[in-house]
C-alpha cells in the first residue's frame, strides 16, 4: 500500500518537473496564439453598428437652437479591424453646418460627407435620414441675480447679500421675455462673523444648451447679525370686514418680535399687523386667535393675550 502511494508522489513530482520546465514555452505559445488571434481580427474586414454624436456648426452668432428631434445617429460602419482600434483614441462625430438655417423649423438631410472619422472606412446606414431642428432669435438682456442662503448657527441671520457684477443673460427670444431674474448656487454660512462675508458663487443657468450667462460666478459680500427680541405694547387688533356690529375685548395686543437686530431695532408699531376675521362668523360669542403679518425677516414669538373675546350682535 506504502509502495503504490510513493509511486503516486514520484509521478506528481515528475509531471510538476516537468511543467516547470517547459513553462516558459508554454506561456510563449499562449502570447503567440493570442497575438496571431488579435493580428487576424485588425487585418479582416469587420461590419459594426455605432453610435456617433451630432455636433452642430457655424451657428450664426445671433441664432440658437431650441429643439431637435435627435442629438445622435446610428450607423453601419465597414472597415478593416485596425481603422475601427484608431476610434479608441478620436471617437466619429457627425456635423451639422447650420449656417444656412431659418429662424423656425428647419429640415435637414443627414449627408453621408458629414461624418468626421479618423479612419478610412466606408459609411454603410444612416439614421435618421432628416434632422428636425428648431431656430430661435438669441436675446441678451441684463438679469438680477436671486441667491439662496442658510446660515447654520442659531440665534444669527444674513441680513444682507450684494455684488457688484452686471450679469447679462442669453437666450431663445420666446422664453427670455419672462426672464428676469438668475439663481446662483447657495450660499451656507456655518459660524458668525462681525466681518463681511465674501465668497465666490456660480450662476445656474436654466439649461445649459439653451441659455448662456456672463459672468459665470460672481462675488457676493453677506452681512450676518445677531438675533434680538423685542415686545410691543398696545399694538391695535383691527376686525374685519367692518360693517358688523362687533364688540372685541381686549381691543390691544402684546407683541414679542424676533429677527436681525438692525431689522428689530427699526421695526415700528404700525408695521406689525393684528387682525380678526369675523367674515364666517354669525351672531354670538367667540374665542379667537388673532392673525399676525409680519415683515419680511420678523418672526413672532408670542401674542398675549392668546385668545380673543369676540361678541356679534
Amino acid at each position: 500500500m506504502r509502495f503504490i502511494t510513493d509511486n503516486k508522489m514520484i509521478k506528481m513530482r515528475n509531471f510538476l518537473r516537468n511543467f516547470l520546465t517547459n513553462l516558459p514555452f508554454i506561456i510563449f505559445a499562449i502570447i503567440l496564439a493570442i497575438s496571431v488571434w488579435v493580428m487576424a481580427q485588425l487585418l479582416r474586414t469587420q461590419t459594426i453598428s455605432l453610435t456617433v454624436p451630432i455636433q452642430i456648426t457655424n451657428l450664426p452668432d445671433d441664432m440658437v437652437v431650441t429643439k431637435m428631434n435627435t442629438d445622435i445617429v446610428k450607423t453601419t460602419l465597414q472597415g478593416k479591424g485596425y481603422d475601427f482600434l484608431q476610434f479608441y483614441a478620436k471617437p466619429p462625430i457627425y456635423q451639422i453646418d447650420l449656417s444656412l438655417v431659418r429662424l423656425g423649423n428647419n429640415r435637414i438631410k443627414l449627408a453621408p460627407d458629414d461624418l468626421i472619422v479618423s479612419a478610412p472606412v466606408l459609411l454603410k446606414s444612416i439614421a435618421p435620414e432628416f434632422s428636425e431642428i428648431t431656430i430661435d432669435q438669441l436675446e441678451s438682456k441684463q438679469v438680477v441675480a436671486i441667491i439662496p442662503h442658510r446660515i447654520e448657527q442659531k440665534g444669527f441671520y444674513i441680513t444682507e447679500i450684494t455684488y457688484q457684477d452686471s450679469i447679462i443673460l442669453s437666450g431663445p427670444e420666446q422664453s427670455m421675455r419672462f426672464v428676469k431674474d438668475i439663481s446662483s448656487e447657495s450660499l451656507f454660512i456655518s459660524n458668525y462673523s462681525t466681518a463681511p462675508i465674501r465668497k465666490k458663487l456660480k450662476l445656474v443657468v436654466p439649461d445649459t444648451n439653451l441659455y448662456k450667462v456672463t459672468p459665470e460666478s460672481i462675488l457676493i459680500t453677506a452681512i450676518v447679525e445677531k438675533e434680538s427680541t423685542r415686545k410691543f405694547y398696545d399694538v391695535t387688533v383691527k376686525i374685519s370686514p367692518t360693517d358688523q356690529d362687533v364688540t372685541l375685548k381686549p381691543k390691544t395686543a402684546s407683541i414679542t418680535l424676533r429677527g436681525a437686530k438692525t431689522l428689530i431695532d427699526s421695526l415700528k408699531t404700525s408695521d406689525i399687523k393684528v387682525n380678526i376675521n369675523t367674515s364666517k362668523m354669525t351672531i354670538g360669542e367667540y374665542a379667537v386667535p388673532a392673525e399676525i403679518s409680519l415683515p419680511k425677516g420678523i418672526f413672532l414669538v408670542s401674542c398675549e393675550p392668546k385668545m380673543f373675546e369676540i361678541k356679534i350682535r
